[in-house]
């Protein structure tokens, strides 16, 4: 089966790719609001990987999967703590980023009122 001038080319560079390459690195970044972050409060993440457009995104919380969270940008509740991950995919080269880093959603205790007694 003989290739296709087109064909050697994309087979080239997909080894290329493969091999000299690295696949660009998802960032995690905080929209709003930034910390200090309280009870009830909603945060929303943005997932960015630089370079490259058409990404469908994978939004991860501890290491597991979020279900039908495939946006760029989530907003989460602030009590949802834990840390977020994200990565991405798409049909052309590169076909898959790196998964980001961790970035945790901390919540900051409110102060409780005191009573004093005169």
């Amino acid at each position: 089966m003989a290739l296709t001038s087109l064909g050697l080319l994309l087979l080239l560079s997909s080894l290329h790719y493969g091999q000299t390459e690295a696949l660009p690195k998802a960032t995690v970044r905080t929209v709003s609001p930034y910390d200090p972050l309280y009870p009830g409060d909603t945060v929303t993440r943005q997932c960015d990987i630089s370079d490259y457009e058409d990404w469908s995104y994978r939004w991860c919380r501890d290491g597991q999967q979020l279900t039908n969270n495939n946006k760029k940008t989530i907003t989460l509740s602030a009590d949802a703590a834990g840390s977020y991950s994200c990565e991405g995919s798409r049909r052309d080269l590169p076909t898959k980023s790196q998964l980001s880093d961790g970035h945790s959603i901390t919540i900051t205790a409110l102060a409780l009122p005191t009573a004093t007694r005169e």
